[in-house]
Formats: structure tokens, C-alpha cells, sequence
């Protein structure tokens, strides 16, 4: 008897999300040539269950943008664009409040998330989603 069961029903058929994760999901890529021309193709194809138990994922943080949005902020305020100056200027800070909002979360808590996924359960007889330590 295997000590590693479903808290919520008793069945030891369960499987760590990680391995149903990395075993529903395949990487493809297709090259195609015409002439000299030559396009190529990449992408990922995942079960069902796969994404329902796919791993976090970290947010996506615009720094480039808002050195760009600030840039131009400065730009047109500096030739005479008060209003325009301050809207992109005010848009350039909302954006990099969002970036540093989306940095911190990628520093401190997907760490976090991510080890615990790594350690997630599902049980294939109820479906619960359960941590082993």
C-alpha cells in the first residue's frame, strides 16, 4: 500500500502535477521554403489536463515601453507640448508602476507559487488538487 494517497477520497491513483504537465505538453516547430524564402513556425501543444494543471506563470513587465513612452513624454515636453507632454508622461508612470508591481510579483511570490506546483497532486478518481511535502 502506497503511503501517497488522496486526502479527500483515499485513492492512490494520483499523479504529480508536473509529470501530467510536462508529459501532455509537446514543442513543434516547421520550417517551409519557397525559393530563397524561408518561414519558420514554433508553438506548443498541450492536453486538456495539461493546462488545467500547467504551471504559474510570471507577468510579463513593460520596462522597454515605458523607457520609450518616457522618452517621447520628455521629448514633446521639452518642444513645447505641455498636454501632450503630461498625458504620455502620466501614461509612462502608470506603466511603470505596473512593470514594478509585475517585477515584485515575479521576485517574491511566483517563486513561491511555482515551488508549490511543484509539489501539487491531483487525484485522477475526484479530481482534488492537494500538496506532498
Amino acid at each position: 500500500m502506497s503511503e501517497f494517497k488522496c486526502p479527500k477520497c483515499g485513492s492512490e491513483n494520483i499523479q504529480k502535477c508536473e509529470v501530467i504537465y510536462l508529459s501532455g505538453t509537446v514543442s513543434h516547430s516547421s520550417t517551409t521554403t519557397m525559393g530563397r524564402y524561408e518561414a519558420t513556425t514554433e508553438g506548443q501543444a498541450s492536453t486538456d489536463l495539461a493546462q488545467a494543471v500547467a504551471p504559474p506563470a510570471e507577468q510579463d513587465t513593460s520596462w522597454m515601453a515605458t523607457i520609450v513612452l518616457a522618452f517621447f513624454a520628455a521629448v514633446v515636453f521639452g518642444d513645447g507640448g505641455t498636454i501632450p507632454g503630461l498625458v504620455l508622461g502620466a501614461i509612462a508612470l502608470l506603466l511603470g508602476k505596473s512593470s514594478a508591481d509585475a517585477d515584485d510579483y515575479n521576485k517574491k511570490i511566483y517563486p513561491k507559487e511555482y515551488e508549490r506546483w511543484r509539489h501539487s497532486y491531483i487525484c485522477h478518481r475526484c479530481g482534488n488538487r492537494f500538496i506532498i511535502r
